[in-house]
């Protein structure tokens, strides 16, 4: 369709698209949210169009509520719909809608609001938002973080941090506080999500320059290494691998690398899979960035340890396949 007839037309169906947002129809919320979609792909409508007609007020009345959360489509159609309008009118319109909704008792709602604000801001970046929402995005990031064990929130707020880069570092201490009390939580799984989320967070604190907190962050997850949870301690090596990659120089690291080497070499005989993934992995990273740190002695003790756990784990694959084949 011509370019002026086809903004003609978007404008008129965008009419009675508002007439139809009370709907309560599930096919008809459906297809408005697909209708959304498609007309914010035509450049014809613009900020001021969709301000005007004042579409996102109707819009987050109908749309954006418990109901709609709790259903998996729908959520995800318009979590679609919202980075769509953000794309118009830019995110900072539709994540100041969006906020309050991340303090919300309901999970699914916190989710949503979550996974929206993801979408939005590792998209379109952050430039259009002020200081003021930034720190309410941090702060419900926070609650959302600290009130639901789900992938989405730990994902969600290591992935907005990152794009948000030097703009987090005011609320840096308040975020790392709120990790290191999690850290020392008696429920192995909310220690396990604090020691992932150091690890998503460390690129940030070397994009800040906070080379005094990564170094006391390396030093409290070195002296959690004793822990008992094979997947604790398997996040705690990974955050730590995270600490030692980011530091401006290795020889910052608190203790020593030869002393988190000497540490590292027992848990080798760990026959857990993520523990033996992560400290393979940190040591490979120390080998290659520090290996003139550590006495060759020390480095044959290791491979040889290596060689005994790459021998137990091939006994255990034919034990394995032995079985298999007995049943």
């Amino acid at each position: 369709m011509d370019e002026e007839y086809g903004a003609y037309y978007t404008k008129e169906v965008f009419q009675i698209l508002k007439r139809e947002f009370s709907s309560p129809l599930e096919e008809m919320q459906k297809a408005i949210l697909i209708i959304i979609k498609q007309c914010c792909a035509i450049d014809s409508i613009d900020k001021s169009f969709i301000t005007e007609a004042k579409i996102l007020d109707t819009f987050f009345e109908n749309f954006w509520s418990r109901k709609v959360a709790l259903d998996v489509k729908l959520s995800k159609m318009c979590r679609d719909a919202c980075y769509s309008l953000a794309v118009k009118v830019g995110p900072s319109l539709i994540i100041d809608k969006i906020l309050i909704s991340m303090r919300e008792e309901s999970l699914p709602y916190r989710q949503m609001s979550v996974e929206t604000a993801t979408k939005i801001i590792t998209g379109l970046g952050s430039f259009d938002l002020d200081d003021r929402q930034v720190e309410r995005l941090l702060d419900g990031l926070l609650y959302s973080f600290q009130h639901g064990k789900e992938s989405i929130f730990l994902n969600g707020f290591g992935s907005i941090m990152s794009s948000l880069g030097v703009r987090v570092q005011p609320h840096l201490m308040q975020i790392i506080s709120a990790l290191l009390y999690r850290l020392r939580n008696q429920d192995p799984e909310t220690r396990e999500q604090a020691a992932d989320l150091i690890a998503q967070t460390a690129p940030v604190l070397k994009i800040c320059g906070e080379d005094e907190m990564l170094i006391k962050l390396g030093t409290i997850l070195y002296e959690g290494l004793g822990e008992a949870y094979p997947d604790v301690l398997g996040s705690l090596l990974g955050a730590l691998q995270k600490i030692i990659e980011n530091l401006s120089s290795i020889e910052l690291l608190n203790p020593p690398v030869s002393q988190v080497l000497a540490t590292l070499t027992p848990i080798l005989r760990n026959r857990h899979e993520k523990v033996q993934e992560t400290v393979i992995n940190l040591i490979g990273d120390i080998a290659y960035n520090a290996k003139e740190y550590i006495h060759d002695r020390e480095w044959m003790r290791i491979s040889f340890e290596l060689l005994e756990m790459l021998k137990a784990h091939k006994k255990r694959i034919r034990f394995s396949a032995n079985n298999t084949f007995d049943n």
